[in-house]
Parts: structure tokens; sequence; C-alpha cells
């Protein structure tokens, strides 16, 4: 390294997980008193028309779709809470980053209902990495904004970590790594660009919420689920090394799925257009995906809902009364959703996700007969769901030791952060 190099300060660290719902980023930098020391992670919430929303929607909408609309001002396409009403958009186009993954019943689900409701979507002319390059740079502007404070940005190297999908094959990685790159990710001189799986992110901010709830040689299976997947991996804690314990991590092959947070949505959408017909098929993407008013209403009433809660608030959404015929789940502009409707979604996808779970560790169980499994750690944004709180503690609760740790929907970003502070990668066994 020449002597240039070892000259500049210690890098402002980010952590980027580009979800298939919901992007977030967190950032570390160098503390003053002891320059190779880190502070406190910071999700910051940046995000105009979000409130305290850490994470932005993953949706896109380009102005030569929307003709007329108001909405684009002088820029060619809008993102995250910019999206407006009545816009022709797209959503969850992570998922066209990595099209060949092994067929489940609910990915399938999530896939045909996707595209059939219009939110899994192309624009004419348009693959899924022109998406996501173009989603990615409005972030990384983002990022520059936030973190400048913090550090002159023409002098101090800034580091981001982008976390994939573990299950990714490397074609998707790749495409993942050429949008971020196009959209100016490690184009500084003195920035760069790291890759992360997500399974190796969430363990850094597992051990750092709840690394003294383990022992050496006690097995940690961290379950990853997030919006568009469900994963698996099997930690083992194995020696101390001062006041920090030492993991390494098992299994490169890890099992998952696309049944998380995408999934209950899906059969949501599902639901409502078997109920309303014509007048929810009718409406605008931008009106009823997630992100919307409406999916954010929706997305509380799914993390609010358990075997105790009352019945759901009514949600807003206006349909058109023309198309609706005297329903009784349709009043004053509100959807209502009950108990019943929102445990027949929830069912099918967290029994699966339960029979994931049970297929990692008895893969890990046959390949590593001598690690016994003492801890289940649920991560991800689908955790915060009450229900899945429940439903996880009356199947694995008498059999493991259950954990889910802070700030669960941010673990992966989080995590990122953390790991790019101490630089190497897991020791993989």
């Amino acid at each position: 390294m020449n002597a240039a190099a070892n000259s500049l300060p210690q890098p402002i660290i980010v952590g980027l997980d580009f979800g298939t719902s919901g992007t977030a980023f967190s950032y570390t930098k160098p503390v003053r008193t002891g320059p190779s020391r880190y502070g406190s992670v910071f999700t910051p919430a940046p995000w105009p028309s979000g409130g305290s929303e850490q994470k932005v929607p993953t949706q896109i909408a380009y102005k030569d779709e929307n003709p007329g609309h108001g909405g684009f001002g002088l820029e060619d396409f809008v993102w995250g809470f910019w999206v407006r009403p009545g816009m022709t958009m797209s959503s969850w186009f992570k998922l066209f980053l990595h099209m060949d993954p092994s067929r489940t019943p609910c990915s399938d689900g999530i896939m045909d209902e996707a595209v059939r409701m219009g939110i899994l979507r192309l624009p004419l002319g348009k693959f899924g990495i022109d998406l996501t390059a173009d989603f990615l740079k409005r972030i990384l502007e983002t990022i520059h904004r936030v973190v400048s404070p913090h550090g002159d940005l023409a002098s101090q190297p800034l580091v981001v970590w982008l976390t994939v999908p573990v299950t990714w094959s490397p074609a998707a990685v790749g495409a993942l790594e050429t949008a971020a790159t196009r959209a100016g990710f490690g184009q500084r001189t003195i920035g760069k660009l790291e890759l992360a799986t997500e399974a190796d992110a969430a363990i850094h901010h597992v051990v750092h919420s709840l690394g003294n709830r383990f022992e050496v040689n006690e097995g940690v299976l961290v379950c990853d689920v997030g919006g568009g997947t469900t994963v698996g991996r099997l930690h083992l804690p194995d020696h101390w090394q001062g006041q920090r314990i030492q993991w390494t991590s098992l299994r490169d092959d890890q099992v998952g799925g696309r049944c998380a947070g995408a999934a209950v949505e899906s059969n949501i959408y599902r639901l409502l257009t078997e109920r309303f017909g014509r007048a929810f098929e009718c409406l605008p993407v931008a009106d009823k995906c997630p992100g919307s008013r409406f999916g954010r209403l929706l997305e509380k009433a799914k993390h609010e809902f358990g075997p105790a809660s009352t019945e759901p608030r009514p949600l807003y959404l206006r349909m058109d009364p023309t198309l609706l015929q005297n329903n009784a789940y349709y009043r004053n502009d509100q959807v209502h959703i009950t108990k019943q409707d929102l445990q027949r979604c929830f069912d099918p996808v967290l029994h699966e996700i339960i029979e994931l779970v049970e297929l990692e560790i008895k893969i890990t169980q046959m390949q590593y007969r001598g690690v016994k499994i003492d801890h289940l750690v649920f991560v991800g944004g689908m955790t915060e769901s009450a229900y899945m709180r429940w439903m996880l503690e009356f199947k694995f609760g008498n059999s493991y030791r259950l954990a889910i740790p802070e700030h669960p929907r941010l673990a992966v970003t989080r995590g990122a952060a953390l790991r790019g502070t101490v630089g190497g990668r897991t020791e993989q066994a």
C-alpha cells in the first residue's frame, strides 16, 4: 500500500439492504478519540413522506409510462415514497435478478399473483437490472446526503457493504453488482463496494445484540424471514478471544424459499381480488401496492395480528362504487379484513417457513453429527408479526431456546455495517 493510501482516514462504513419490498441503510464512522475504532451504528429515516420509516419501499415509476402526471417534475423517474397514487409503477423488481430458484408452492404463488396484479412488471424496453440501477442511484444520493455531515467525502473513504441472498446464483449476484456499479457505488477513487451475504450480515447483528446469551459450542441457527425469502444458517461459537466470542458458520448450501412477507401480501391481494373483483383489480397498482397508504395500513395490520388480538381496523382504500355490489366487507371507503382472513393468508406461509427450518435442522444434523442446535434466532421484517412469534413459540419453544434481537427488520443492514468494521469474512467450516 502506498503512502497516500496509508494517510487516508478510516472510512465511513455503510451497510445496505436492498430488499424485495423495502430498502434500508445503516452507517457507522470512526470515533475521534480512537480513529481505528467505530462508534454506534445509525439507521436513519431520511425518506420524504416516509415519516419515521427506516425502510423505503422498493418501487419505481417512470415518466414516459405516466404521460401528463405532474408528480415527476424534471425527473425521468420517481422512487420509494415519491411514487404517487395513480402512477404506473414497478415493485418487487429485485426478483427479476434471480428468476431461476427452486420453485416452491409459495414462490409460485408470489410470482403469479404479483405478475397478475401488475406489481411485478417491467416497463417496455427495460430489464430488472435497469430498474435496480436507477433505484440504487437514488439510494446512493441519499447515503451521500445523510453521511456527508459526518465526514468530508472528498477526502474520507466511503465503503458500502451491499448484501445479497445467500441462495442466489453467481449470475444473480453479478447482476446486482453490475447494477450497483452502474448506480455509482464504488466509483469514487477512495470509495469501495463490498458484497456480503444477508446471512453473514445478520449474524453480526445477532452477536452484537444477543452475544451474551450464547456459550461456546452451542449451535445457533439464524433464520432470516424477510420480505422475499426465508433462509436459515447455522453458526457455532467456537472460542473466546479476549471479551469477544469467535464464530464459525457451517454449511454454504443453505435451504431457502420464497415464503416470507411478500407471500403473505400475495395471499391478501388474492383474497381481496376474490372478494371485490374488478373494483379491486382496476385500481392503479400505486394505490394498493406495498409502500402505498393502503400497503402501509395493511403492513401495520399484519404486525398487530395475533391469536389474542381484536379484529383488525378497517383499511382506507377508495374503490369505484359502481363496481361493487352491496359488499359487506366494504363501507365508507374502508376495507374490512377479519382475523380469519389474516389467518387464512398467514398459515400456508408460516407452515412452509416451519418446514424450511425443520429441513435446515435435519440436514445440518446429518452433516455435523457432533453439533447440537441449541438456539433458534429469527430476524427479518416478518418476525415483527405477533402471529408469527406465537406460531414459532408453539412449534419450537419446547425444543430450542428462541430469540428475536432488537430491530429484527433491520438486522441485515445493521449487521452489514458491523461486518464492515471488522473487515474480515466470517470463517467457513
